[in-house]
């Protein structure tokens, strides 16, 4: 929030605090010194003043308010947080994609290697069936063989050897079903932690810097105009009682 209106938010809670503190304690001014003289203050004229003060800084601050929502700005912890929200599907699906590359080259033979990474487009190679792999979001896992013959070099597809790709597809759909909940849990906590950052900044902006001093400020203008009764308030107040001690 702008410095303006935190000013007039302070302002507006100084004044409101000060109206319930001397309606509820019934607090009042009879006599002002002024240069060796004694004014005598009518009540009257303190409320009027307080009454003032209250309605200037109430519409000053809804007026800066209004404004400052208009004109919010992401801050740099949000930013940051969105990002990560949104770089963490890509940094886990890696993840889970170099334990599956991992167990498919520790079934494949002598010479063979898993030449490509597990996101080509369909058309590279019908090697591998489309599976789920992050988030309940199909995603197909492209898996291409190269295998090595002395100086001459291959690429095995499905036709070549299908116990081979029977037994990677077997491999990818239960490495996806031990991992799922994971999968889950990731996406979970993902998604709540971006909901939790979010709602932190509304509760903050909305309601701790907006609604709480705009009703503080008209329960005071009510309790001013005896609208609102604020006994409640010294049956619940703390007291400080006074020891004497005499010194003889």
């Amino acid at each position: 929030m702008e410095k303006s209106t935190r000013d007039a938010k302070r302002n507006l809670l100084l004044v409101s605090v000060a109206i319930i503190t001397i309606k509820a304690f019934n607090v009042t001014v009879e006599k002002i010194p002024l240069g060796g003289l004694s004014i005598n203050f009518d009540p009257g004229a303190l409320g009027f003043l307080l009454a003032g003060a209250l309605l200037y800084f109430f519409v000053t601050f809804l007026l800066y308010f209004y404004i400052d929502v208009r004109n919010l700005e992401v801050t740099k912890h949000q930013q940051e947080h969105a990002k990560q929200s949104r770089e963490a599907p890509t940094r886990y699906n890696s993840k889970l994609n170099h334990i599956v590359a991992e167990r498919i080259e520790g079934i494949l033979a002598t010479g063979q290697s898993l030449a490509t990474a597990m996101s080509g487009p369909p058309e590279v190679t019908k090697s591998v069936r489309p599976t789920q792999i992050f988030g309940g979001r199909p995603r197909l896992v492209v898996v291409e063989i190269s295998q090595t013959k002395g100086n001459s070099y291959s690429t095995l597809v499905r036709a070549d050897d299908p116990a081979l790709f029977e037994n990677i597809d077997d491999l990818i759909a239960q490495t996806t079903r031990t991992f799922w909940w994971r999968i889950k849990a990731n996406e979970l906590w993902h998604r709540v932690s971006s909901l939790r950052v979010a709602w932190t900044y509304r509760f903050r902006i909305f309601f701790v810097d907006g609604v709480f001093p705009a009703l503080l400020a008209l329960y005071a203008l009510a309790a001013l105009f005896n609208f609102v009764s604020l006994d409640w308030i010294r049956s619940y107040s703390p007291t400080l009682k006074t020891t004497s001690v005499i010194v003889k």
